[in-house]
């Protein structure tokens, strides 16, 4: 299966208040410096962002929720 976006496309998102739902498409800011497009996982003062491709599947990422500086949900992408 191809990934759910590729390069050159363009990904639809809006301003995130609040944490987002399980399950959202989001692209996350994180404090080391990475922008990811994840499925976003909640946790107990964590957050759990997996991997949205089956064709190379990656380890999710764990990360403390005071790490992620920003995050957009996920609307749409441009084709």
């Amino acid at each position: 299966m191809r990934p759910l976006v590729w390069t050159g496309q363009r990904v639809v998102v809006a301003p995130q208040e609040g944490e987002p739902r399980d399950g959202d498409l989001v692209i996350a800011d994180l404090a080391d410096g990475r922008q990811v497009f994840k499925r976003w996982w909640r946790g107990e003062g964590q957050v759990t962002l997996e991997s949205l491709r089956t064709d190379e599947p990656q380890k999710p990422i764990v990360v403390a929720r005071r790490r992620i500086r920003r995050v957009w949900r996920i609307v749409g992408v441009l084709f």
